[in-house]
């Protein structure tokens, strides 16, 4: 079976949780495609029901991860299906047609909403029938319709009696051998067919939603003498009665009340069991907003002829699974332990005296009777030479590709996991961004946070100025030393100006070089233009990545000059 949502889905997780997330992101984005004042989406669960969001089953992808792709067809019809009903004032027609046609038997008025909302279908499949959308559509009213299936030699339910009409309206399917109160119902609504798909050709977006009231009031004016004809609506002991598949529900409810009092706390734990997933769920997508930084990065780089580009900062969702090289991780040690040693060998020891506690001080014994302060304690005077050091690597697309040594993605991420693997047992801070361009938009992906290293998919453009002004923005300036490594194996090709990204880390004292890997002569020619001597290195394979990091990291954390400044 062909599939379609492969567009919407470039990451996936076989983890439960960073797939729900990843799922609800993607999904988000399609509502904001079709609309940018859109509802809200959320899995069921995570907000209120009511009508100002458009919530979706958790239960749909449960039990396989990644979710496949005609599974998420279906959410994504649904989530379409939603937007476009809303553009149209889907609800506002529904709630007026009902105000119009009032009636005091209940179930008559389930009748009429199942019908109504069956004729807001049909006008959203004509209404979109020559857009991309039809196909989501199609599949998610398919999916509803085998889900909602009944005998069709049973009387009609509402949910049937409307379902009977989308088949023949939407996928020109007629049910065979039906119950005899299907055909007057049908008769009429075949009749009005045409007309409800003429509405579309209105052009103004208050005619249609006009017309497809009145419409709809006409349908039920006759239908309701079309069901007067049926028996269970008579008044008359020997009259049939049939139910609708909300009352066998109700049914199976009051069975559930019946069980013992082990099912109940059983039942009880699974409801606790989701409703902290959900929790969990929405705290994960709250902290994975991303950070809009386009506005800071205008207002930073005072230059008119700057190309704006669009930039925001997100967390990686998939956790990568590439382990760290023990030899390069020892290497990164040796480095880091050897600065935490030139910082104590360059800290001054001070004597605090008359305390409440500590080493008693022979020289303050005589204070035993008068105040008890009789002790002291050595302590290394505060000195800040710790680093913040942030890795800025291209993610464009040409990471991604496959060469002799592999792929040059998958041998960086190494590189990260060796470097984190080090440094997590000393006081510098490590960041590692990931940066492409993505729809015209320069997107960063924060790789390692939560002590744990996540995954990007190479892919885009290379907007190399915008994401090093993004992860200069990022640095804490809490800490005097601050290094930013830039890792590319081409040149900027979107975004500002790499000169004005430069020039914006030498006005915010951030240390900035960059490692060219497996650059071409143009590629060479371009970043020394822009880059001094000091601040530039060449790698002919991706494979020497760390060696060049620990280069450079040596060099400017083990300098003098780095401690003078400290």
């Amino acid at each position: 079976m062909s599939t379609y949502s492969s567009f919407w889905r470039k990451c996936r997780s076989t983890e439960e949780l960073a797939e729900h997330v990843l799922c609800l992101r993607a999904l988000r984005k399609v509502a904001a495609t079709i609309s940018r004042n859109n509802k809200p989406v959320y899995w069921k669960g995570m907000v209120e029901n009511d009508n100002r969001s458009i919530l979706l089953d958790v239960e749909e992808i449960r039990g396989e991860y990644p979710v496949s792709s005609d599974v998420f067809d279906i959410l994504v019809g649904k989530v379409a299906f939603e937007s476009l009903a809303t553009s149209e004032w889907r609800d506002w027609v529904i709630d007026k047609t009902m105000a119009q046609a009032f009636c005091k038997e209940q179930l008559v008025t389930k009748y009429m909403t199942s019908i109504v909302v069956a004729a807001e279908d049909i006008y959203l499949h004509q209404l979109f029938r020559s857009s991309i959308w039809s196909l989501y559509l199609s599949r998610y009213w398919r999916s509803m319709l085998e889900r909602n299936s009944r005998d069709p030699n049973l009387p009609p339910s509402p949910t049937s009696l409307a379902n009977a009409w989308r088949f023949e309206a939407i996928f020109g399917i007629r049910t065979k051998r039906m119950h005899h109160y299907y055909h007057h119902p049908l008769k009429i609504l075949r009749q009005h067919t045409d007309g409800l798909r003429a509405v579309v050709n209105l052009s103004a977006l208050s005619q249609r939603r006009i017309r497809r009231s009145e419409l709809y009031a006409k349908i039920w004016r006759q239908l309701a003498e079309a069901f007067a004809e049926w028996e269970t609506f008579q008044d008359f002991p020997d009259a049939v009665e049939f139910f609708d598949e909300s009352a066998l529900q109700g049914d199976s409810c009051e069975e559930a009340d019946q069980q013992d009092d082990d099912s109940k706390q059983a039942e009880q734990s699974a409801c606790k069991r989701d409703d902290d997933f959900m929790d969990r769920i929405k705290e994960a997508v709250d902290h994975h907003q991303p950070s809009d930084l386009t506005r800071a990065i205008a207002l930073a780089i005072e230059d008119p002829e700057a190309a704006e580009m669009e930039t925001v900062i997100k967390h990686g969702l998939s956790i990568s699974d590439v382990q760290p090289d023990t030899v390069q991780m020892l290497r990164f040690q040796n480095l880091f332990s050897t600065h935490r040693h030139q910082l104590r060998g360059l800290q001054k020891k001070i004597t605090r005296k008359r305390l409440a506690e500590g080493k008693i001080d022979a020289r303050r014994l005589h204070h035993a009777l008068l105040d008890g302060r009789i002790f002291k304690k050595k302590e290394r005077a505060d000195f800040d030479g710790s680093w913040h050091i942030c890795i800025v690597a291209d993610a464009s697309a040409s990471m991604g590709k496959k060469t002799n040594g592999g792929r040059p993605w998958q041998i960086a991420e190494k590189t990260f996991a060796s470097l984190i693997s080090a440094g997590l047992k000393f006081e510098n801070r490590i960041d590692i961004y990931a940066y492409c361009e993505d729809g015209g938009v320069c997107v960063m992906t924060r790789l390692f946070y939560d002590n744990t290293l996540y995954t990007a998919i190479p892919k885009g453009r290379t907007p190399s100025g915008q994401a090093i002004v993004a992860a200069a923005m990022s640095l804490d300036s809490r800490y005097r030393n601050r290094m930013l490594v830039h890792i590319s194996d081409g040149a900027a090709n979107c975004g500002i100006n790499m000169g004005l990204a430069i020039d914006y880390c030498r006005s915010t004292d951030v240390d900035l070089f960059a490692i060219g890997c497996g650059c071409n002569i143009q590629t060479k020619d371009f970043l020394q233009g822009y880059f001094a001597s000091g601040q530039l290195c060449f790698i002919d394979d991706i494979v020497s990545l760390p060696t060049a990091i620990e280069g450079q990291l040596r060099l400017r954390m083990l300098s003098k000059r780095s401690f003078l400044a400290s």
